[in-house]
C-alpha cells in the first residue's frame, strides 16, 4: 500500500516526477486488507509533501512524506 500510495503523490505532485525524490516516509496506524479502497489526501509545501490514508474513516497511513530535491 505505501508504495502504491508514493507513486499516486510524485505522479501527482512532484513536477520531476522520481528524478526529484530524495526521501520517503510514513507511519502505518492500521492493517490494510487488500481489495479496499484507500483514500489519500496530501499537500505539497515547498520541497515537502505531506500526506495521510483513509479507507473509510480509518486512518492506515499519517505523517507520510516524500522529500524532493529543492529547485533553486
Amino acid at each position: 500500500a505505501f508504495g502504491m500510495v508514493v507513486h499516486r503523490v510524485v505522479r501527482d505532485l512532484a513536477d520531476q516526477g522520481w528524478q526529484g525524490v530524495r526521501a520517503t516516509g510514513v507511519r502505518f496506524t492500521a492493517p490494510i486488507v487488500p481489495g479496499e479502497e484507500i483514500i489519500v489526501r496530501a499537500a505539497r509545501s515547498g520541497d515537502i509533501i505531506r500526506f495521510e490514508s483513509f479507507v473509510g474513516d480509518r486512518r492506515v497511513q499519517s505523517h507520510g512524506h516524500v522529500d524532493l530535491e529543492s529547485m533553486h
